[in-house]
C-alpha cells in the first residue's frame, strides 16, 4: 500500500477542515488567555473532533477489501469486462467510497466507480468494459486506488492497493473456414498420429468392382474367377495430420508503424491457420524463424492452441538471416503426408532458393503452401531494408515461380482483409 500518485496536493484555505482547525486553535488560545472553561472547552472539542475524525476514517478505510476479477486471456480489439469488488470488513460505515482502475491495453488509466455509503459487513460490485487497443502481449492490471472520506468530511484518505492481474492479449485470430488444410483429423485420438483413407496403401481394406484405369496388378484373381467379372483390392491409406508452420521473424522483414506492421500481419496469420488447424482436430507445430530460432511442441487440442497463443503473444522480430537454410534443416524431420505452411517475407525470401525449399518438399510428399506477406504494402522502417526493397522480385513474379515449385499461395497486403486473403489462393 502506498499514497496514490494522483493525490490532491494543492492547497486550498477555505476547506471544512481548515475552518475547524482555526476555530479550534482560536477558542483554544482564547479561552487561555480570558480564562473562559466555556470557551477553552470548546475549542477542546473541535480539536477532539478533528482527532476522532482522521482516527474514524483511517480505520474505516483500512477496513475495505479490494478484489478485481477478469478473464485472463484476450484477443487484439476483444471488449474485456472487468468485475470490482469492495467489501466493508469495518464495523463502521466508510463515506463515499471511490475505487480508480487502470487498464493499460486500452490506454486507460483513471477508470473511477463510487459508492455514496458501504455499510458495516456489506460489500458492492462495479463492474467495467474496456477494449484491448493496443496489441499483443501481456498486460499489467491496475494497480487499485482506493479514496474514501470520513464521516463528517473533514479529511480524504487516499490509498494505492498493490492488486495487479495479468492479461494475456493474443494476436487477432480470423475465422478462415476455406484455408486449404488437410480435411479433418481423427474425432477421437484428436490427430494422434494418422487418419485412415482408403487409398494405395499397404494393409488390405477391402474390394470393389474394376473401373476403367485400375491397374491390372490390383485385380484380385482368385475372386474374380469365382464371380465371373473383375475384382480389384484397396488398401488402406496413411495420412498424416501434422502441420508444421514455419513463420518468418527476421528483423529485416519488419515493416510498418505501430500495430499495423507486417510482422504482426505474418504472426495473425500464423495465429489464424494454428486455430483453423486445430479445430479440424490436426497436430500443429509453429515455429518463429529468427536468430536464434524458437518452436513449440507437435500436439494438439484446445489447451495446445492456448500454449501456442500465450507463445505468439511474446514473439518478437529477431536476428538477421536467410529463411529458407533453418526451414530446409527443420524440413528433414516432416512425415511424408504431412502439411508445411511457410508465411514468408516478400522482401526478405530469396525466391529461387525458396522455390528449392518447396520442391524438396513436394518430393517428400509434403503438401507446401505459401503465405506471401508482402512487406512493400507497408511502410519502409530501416534503412538496411532499402537494397531489399530494391532487390526483390515482383509479387506476381514470386508466386509464379513458387506455384510452378508446387506451392499453394496465399498474398496478405496492408490495408485488406486477412480472412478474406486467407481463403483465396492467388
Amino acid at each position: 500500500m502506498s499514497n496514490s500518485p494522483d493525490q490532491d496536493f494543492q492547497f486550498h484555505l477555505f476547506t471544512r477542515r481548515n475552518v475547524v482547525l482555526f476555530l479550534s486553535s482560536f477558542t483554544l488560545i482564547a479561552g487561555l488567555a480570558s480564562a473562559s472553561r466555556a470557551t477553552f472547552g470548546f475549542g477542546l472539542f473541535l480539536l477532539t473532533l478533528v482527532i476522532f475524525e482522521w482516527l474514524e476514517g483511517r480505520r474505516v478505510q483500512s477496513g475495505i477489501s479490494l478484489q478485481r476479477l477478469h478473464y485472463p486471456r484476450a484477443f487484439e480489439g476483444d471488449r474485456v469486462t472487468v468485475d470490482l469488488t469492495a467489501e466493508n470488513r469495518s464495523k463502521r460505515t466508510a463515506h463515499l467510497v471511490e475505487i480508480i482502475d487502470s487498464f493499460s491495453p486500452s490506454g486507460n488509466y483513471h477508470l473511477g466507480h463510487v459508492a455514496p455509503n458501504l455499510l458495516a459487513g456489506e460489500g458492492v460490485q462495479f463492474r467495467y468494459r474496456q477494449t484491448c487497443k493496443h496489441h499483443r502481449g501481456i498486460y499489467l492490471i491496475g494497480p487499485l486506488r482506493l479514496r474514501t472520506h470520513s464521516p463528517v468530511g473533514l479529511f480524504t484518505f487516499n490509498q494505492t492497493r498493490d492488486i495487479v492481474t495479468t492479461l494475456h492479449v493474443y494476436p487477432q485470430s480470423v475465422g478462415i473456414m476455406g484455408f486449404e488444410v488437410l480435411g479433418r483429423g481423427t474425432l477421437l485420438e484428436i490427430g494422434e498420429a494418422v487418419v485412415r483413407r482408403i487409398g494405395r496403401g499397404e494393409q488390405f481394406a477391402q474390394l470393389r468392382d474394376y473401373r476403367a484405369g485400375d491397374p491390372p496388378r490390383y485385380i484380385h484373381w482368385p475372386s474374380t474367377a469365382r464371380r465371373g467379372f473383375p475384382l480389384v483390392k484397396e488398401f488402406e491409406q496413411n495420412v498424416v495430420t501434422e502441420i508444421t508452420i514455419y513463420c518468418d521473424l527476421h528483423l529485416l522483414s519488419l515493416a510498418g508503424l505501430g500495430n499495423n506492421t507486417s510482422l504482426e500481419m505474418r504472426i495473425k496469420a500464423a495465429a489464424s491457420i494454428a486455430s483453423e488447424a486445430i479445430r479440424h482436430q490436426h497436430l500443429v507445430r509453429v515455429v518463429a524463424v529468427k536468430d536464434p530460432m524458437d518452436m513449440t511442441t507437435l500436439a494438439a487440442g484446445r489447451d495446445h492452441l492456448t500454449a501456442i497463443l500465450d507463445w505468439l503473444a511474446l514473439l518478437k522480430a529477431e536476428g538477421i538471416g536467410s529463411f529458407e537454410a533453418p526451414v530446409m534443416n527443420d524440413a528433414e524431420l516432416l512425415r511424408a503426408g504431412s502439411t508445411a505452411v511457410l508465411i514468408l517475407s516478400t522482401i526478405n525470401m530469396r525466391t529461387e532458393a525458396t522455390a528449392r525449399l518447396v520442391q524438396l518438399l513436394v518430393l517428400r510428399r509434403v503438401k507446401t503452401i505459401c503465405v506471401l506477406v508482402d512487406d512493400r504494402s507497408f511502410l519502409k522502417l530501416r534503412t538496411e531494408q532499402d537494397q531489399a526493397f530494391a532487390d526483390a522480385l515482383p509479387l506476381a513474379q514470386q508466386i509464379g515461380i513458387l506455384k510452378e515449385a508446387g506451392a499453394d499461395i496465399f498474398t496478405v497486403l496492408n490495408q485488406q482483409n486477412l480472412a478474406t486473403q486467407l481463403r483465396l489462393p492467388s
